[in-house]
């Protein structure tokens, strides 16, 4: 998510049904493409970026 923090509804919801949320992604809705596959860390708070051509980036959140 790109705004927000550990008190928000997504991460509350995540946190529930024990799911990874990375919250606080500067750019998250510019950098993730439909298709795009996923890695999360959701206790490093970093995003995995993987894509066809093998193109790799590594996003964080800045904050755990």
């Amino acid at each position: 998510m790109e705004i927000g923090g550990p008190m928000q509804h997504g991460a509350i919801i995540a946190r529930e049904y024990g799911i990874p949320c990375v919250s606080g992604i500067d750019n998250a809705t510019k950098l993730v493409k439909d298709g795009d596959l996923l890695e999360l860390d959701g206790s490093a708070g970093t995003v995995q970026i993987i894509r066809d051509d093998c193109d790799m980036n590594v996003v964080s959140s800045g904050s755990k």
